[in-house]
């Protein structure tokens, strides 16, 4: 995605559209730790601990809303996208123990 994140914007919506290129390239690493974890929250789920999962997706959501608090005003969307990224990557984090059973 971040190879080919120029082409896919510029081709279909011209050079217009170019300054959506690092956004792009920002949320092309954030679908990595969102598949694992919606993989854990399945294992989650079907382990009846979903009160957990409650848990860890509140607090993937507080760290979302801080960190794009902090990095919008600074970097714009580009911040949105690293705010993202990271808290997808908590969330992971948290979920890599119960997929290490998978």
């Amino acid at each position: 995605m971040a190879l080919l994140a120029e082409p896919l914007i510029r081709l279909p919506f011209g050079l217009r559209y170019l300054p959506a290129v690092p956004m792009l390239r920002w949320l092309g690493l954030s679908w990595i730790p969102a598949f694992l974890s919606s993989l854990g929250a399945t294992v989650w789920i079907s382990a009846g601990r979903s009160g957990r999962l409650l848990i860890v997706f509140a607090m993937g959501a507080a760290l979302n809303l801080s960190w794009n608090l902090i990095l919008i005003p600074r970097w714009g969307g580009v911040g949105a996208a690293i705010a993202m990224l990271v808290s997808t990557a908590a969330m992971a984090l948290a979920f890599l123990p119960s997929l290490r059973s998978c």
